[in-house]
Order: C-alpha cells, then sequence, then structure tokens
C-alpha cells in the first residue's frame, strides 16, 4: 500500500468515513450527524481524504465544505485497499451500478442520452486471462486522465465562476456468467 495513503488511513474514523460514502455519497454534516462526531472533526478528515485522492466531490463549486456531497473517486482508488468487508463492498458495488443505472434513466428521459456528446456501448467479448488485463489496463488509464480533465476542469471552474455540464462517465470490466446457450461468449 502506498504509504501516502497508509498515513492517511491510519485513522480509523477515516476508513469509516470512507465505508459510508462507498455505499451512499455523503456530505460531512450527514456523517457527522449519523456518528455523532463534531462536524469540524468529520471536516476535516473529510478534507483529509479528499487531498489524498480517495473520495471527490459531486458539486466542487458547492461553497460550503459541511454541504458538499463525496463520492468514492473510484472504488479501485481506495476501498479495495481498505479491505471493505464482503458486505460493504458489495453494497458498494450495488450503489456504482445502481447510480449508472438512475443516471442513464434520468437521461433518456430528458432526452440528452443521444447528444452528440454521449458514447454508450455495452460489449459481451470472450478474453483470456491476459486479455482481461490488458482490457482493465486500458480502462484503468482512461479513468487516470477523465480524472486529470475532472481536476482541470475543477480549476477553471472555480477560478471563472462557471458552471460545468454533469456528465456521467461509467467503466466496467467483469467476468461475465456463462452463457448456457452459447458459453464460448
Amino acid at each position: 500500500m502506498d504509504p501516502n495513503l497508509r498515513r492517511v488511513l491510519s485513522q480509523a474514523v477515516r476508513v469509516e468515513i470512507l465505508e459510508r460514502i462507498a455505499t451512499r455519497p455523503s456530505s460531512a454534516r450527514q456523517i457527522a450527524e449519523m456518528t455523532g462526531e463534531p462536524l469540524c472533526q468529520i471536516a476535516y478528515h473529510t478534507s483529509v481524504l479528499y487531498e489524498a485522492g480517495c473520495i471527490v466531490p459531486l458539486d466542487p463549486a458547492q461553497p460550503d465544505p459541511g454541504e458538499r456531497i463525496y463520492e468514492i473517486a473510484s472504488l479501485d482508488s481506495a476501498p479495495p485497499r481498505l479491505s471493505l468487508s464482503e458486505h460493504n463492498r458489495s453494497r458498494a458495488l450495488s450503489s456504482i451500478l445502481r447510480k449508472i443505472v438512475d443516471n442513464g434513466r434520468a437521461a433518456l428521459a430528458a432526452g440528452v442520452l443521444d447528444s452528440e456528446n454521449s458514447r454508450l456501448s455495452c460489449h459481451s467479448i470472450l478474453l483470456d486471462e491476459q486479455g482481461l488485463r490488458e482490457a482493465r489496463a486500458i480502462l484503468d488509464e482512461a479513468a487516470e486522465r477523465i480524472e486529470a480533465a475532472r481536476a482541470a476542469t475543477a480549476k477553471r471552474l472555480v477560478r471563472d465562476r462557471g458552471k460545468g455540464v454533469r456528465a456521467t462517465i461509467a467503466f466496467a470490466a467483469f467476468e461475465s456468467p456463462q452463457d448456457e446457450k452459447n458459453p464460448r461468449t
């Protein structure tokens, strides 16, 4: 584990905050109310997790840090390294899939899913172990580049006091259950 991340996660309260945010995006105020801990303490630990890249704000322009709602930067960036319990990891994965579906439905209903800025595809393909690792590496690289674009955008929005365009970026690569009718795909 990265030594900086180890230091960041050395406090149990930060691990609890990450587990809470992994299952449901939350603000420092919501977490403080749920845990009974002082808001200033939760806000401090939340800011440490943000600076470490474990969590990202849903709306970086929200001026009140206590009200800023955070989500996990990526399920691959923090929770697996935390060794989330199987139950909490399953809840986090369910939450991510639900968010993708809910955001897709909302975009479809709003008529923006088919805009020129949209890209939607799903491929069920046959890969060997090496091919799956290669596909995962491609997604990891894309995720890093998108995170860099998000960080640059956040700086521009603050500097220019601009309004951003809300976007859903979803990546998925997982082993699919075998199709009984066609076990080779």
